[in-house]
């Protein structure tokens, strides 16, 4: 049996390579993935209300900054991330600007695409549920 420390520093490695397209591993992941369909996963969180979240055809960009405005960011988790050097110089006058916080944003993208495509958290599950099938 493999310590901890072997099975972290694998993952990690199979994490980090390069995937091949003609690789065999690539090709048997594809296969898995074809195979099987993924579980269906309830969501007992409640559904917040979006009523008042204007959508992207027509919507009015006065409704969509008081609605980043009013987001209000509920977590406390920091994290570190890169942003491409198109929307940085967009991001960095927000706050000046529009008295939008960049927090505040991006934490209103992020709940408006999630929204819009739940499917995604369940192919995060499903894909970490295959990798660990694999050790």
């Amino acid at each position: 049996m493999q310590s901890i420390k072997a099975l972290t520093a694998q993952v990690r490695q199979e994490r980090d390579k390069p995937v091949d397209q003609n690789s065999s591993q690539g090709e048997k992941a594809t296969e898995i993935y074809k195979e099987e369909s993924p579980p269906q996963i309830k969501n007992e969180s409640p559904k917040k209300d979006l009523s008042n979240r204007p959508t992207s055809k027509g919507g009015d960009l006065e409704k969509v900054i008081s609605a980043i405005r009013e987001h209000k960011v509920m977590g406390s988790k920091k994290m570190l991330i890169r942003i491409d050097d198109k929307h940085s110089a967009i991001l960095g006058h927000l706050k000046n600007a529009l008295d939008i916080d960049v927090t505040q944003f991006i934490n209103f993208l992020l709940d408006d695409f999630m929204e819009r495509y739940p499917d995604i958290k369940t192919e995060i599950k499903n894909s970490l549920k295959n990798s660990l099938k694999d050790l």
